[in-house]
């Protein structure tokens, strides 16, 4: 999925998801993984799905990105430590600008508003 892609899913969402936030992950570099292992109940085969993060061997759980204010602004300041940002939200619709372009996005939630704002910016400095 491109940036543009899940820029637009995020955009175009209600609320946020744990699957809009492995497809952020995914976008950020984390790799999924099985383990086979056997239910010692039945003695059948189980397959539990890991998630990497990046430049680690060591399984971890994706961060809520799209439904935790806290942990979107910590998304955009792990994107863009040295870039300046702001959010504003009233009921039904937010708005985050984060970067030197300050392009104001909108999303349905403060969290999504940020999550958009930092993958846009990202994808910006991608392409220089």
């Amino acid at each position: 999925m491109s940036y543009a892609d899940l820029i637009r899913e995020l955009v175009s969402s209600i609320e946020g998801s744990r699957d809009l936030d492995m497809k952020i992950a995914k976008l950020l570099g984390w790799r999924r993984a099985e383990r086979r292992g056997q239910d010692p109940a039945d003695e059948s085969e189980t397959v539990e799905t890991l998630w990497l993060p990046p430049n680690s061997h060591d399984p971890a759980k994706v961060p809520v990105y799209t439904s935790n204010l806290q942990t979107a602004y910590e998304l955009a300041e792990a994107i863009s430590p040295d870039h300046r940002g702001g959010c504003g939200w009233e009921e039904g619709l937010a708005s985050a600008s984060l970067g030197y372009q300050n392009k104001l996005v909108q999303a349905a939630t403060p969290a999504l508003a940020i999550c958009v704002a930092a993958l846009l910016l990202k994808a910006n400095l991608e392409r220089r």
